[in-house]
């Protein structure tokens, strides 16, 4: 069965989206979202579907709601720096944190 994982930024178009992408890329389900633009209620039911929530910046984990906390991973990548999704150096940082991801048994 494939693990399913929940991707989070702050709007859901950047950062989330390439994690979910490379997550895809690998045979995963991912969805992306951002904490602002989605509703309290949308990110709890996303949190329940999801086997574990990646969230791109360490500060993220207190917009996910406590009682999932125990799903919570956090992918560093930083604010919303890039620009282009496509990036070179958030293609890095995201490869880096699914490889870390991988070794730590999440993935």
């Amino acid at each position: 069965m494939k693990k399913r994982f929940l991707c989070v930024c702050q709007k859901g178009c950047n950062r989330s989206v390439f994690m979910a992408y490379r997550l895809k890329r690998h045979g995963h389900e991912a969805i992306p979202c951002g904490w602002l633009t989605e509703s309290a209620e949308t990110l709890e039911m996303l949190c329940q579907w999801a086997d574990a929530v990646f969230v791109m910046q360490a500060e993220f984990r207190d917009k996910i709601a406590p009682k999932f906390h125990h799903k919570v991973h956090v992918v560093e990548v930083g604010r919303d720096i890039w620009g282009p999704r496509w990036h070179p150096e958030l293609k890095k940082l995201v490869y880096d944190g699914y490889d870390k991801l991988k070794a730590e048994g999440v993935l």
